[in-house]
């Protein structure tokens, strides 16, 4: 093995902030195409949810295929450290965004639970999405190093894909029942 030196130390150190960084800006961008399309409506012939599925939802899911990418010439510690981080920098943001949509609801009759009643199903949630999502990058990456690519894409997307809906299906029985009072009668 070969000693590291400063420059190779640096060429490592940017190929692994860019591996963790690949993934986080395909949900990043897969995130911003979704507002986007929330806000617009219609993007060309799709509507959309429409959209949603053509385009977002493959961003979404291609994730972890991206990192594969970036991880290909890392070897598997650097890839299980890089998953670590992946799973750190995706649950921080999932769990925010998921508690301030339920704590924050936009009732105009006041909300029946307080915020911090939502802190744990909010970080459950995001701890399944951001482990699902190392996972996914470090099942992909371990696969693309072996030769087998297709199998890295699938896969990747596969755990992605199943984490993504068990989180997805937890959030309303998390959050079951109405967030908002009754407007008085009368």
């Amino acid at each position: 093995m070969r000693p590291l030196t400063a420059g190779r130390a640096r060429t490592l150190g940017v190929r692994v902030v860019v591996a963790a960084a690949a993934p986080l800006a395909m949900i990043a961008l897969a995130w911003a195409l979704s507002s986007i399309s929330d806000r617009l409506l219609w993007i060309g012939p799709l509507d959309r949810a429409a959209f949603g599925w053509v385009v977002v939802a493959p961003v979404w899911l291609l994730a972890p295929s991206a990192a594969a990418i970036a991880m290909r010439s890392l070897g598997t510690r650097a890839s299980a450290g890089i998953a670590v981080a992946v799973v750190a920098t995706a649950a921080i943001p999932a769990a925010f965004l998921t508690w301030q949509s339920a704590a924050f609801p936009g009732c105009s009759t006041g909300t029946i639970r307080t915020p911090s009643e939502m802190l744990a199903p909010a970080a459950t949630i995001g701890a399944i999405l951001g482990i699902g999502l190392g996972a996914a990058c470090f099942v992909a990456a371990e696969l693309w190093r072996d030769g087998h690519p297709r199998t890295a894409v699938l896969a990747g997307a596969s755990v992605h894909l199943a984490t993504s809906a068990v989180a997805f299906a937890l959030g309303p029985l998390y959050i079951i029942g109405p967030l908002c009072q009754r407007p008085p009668i009368g």
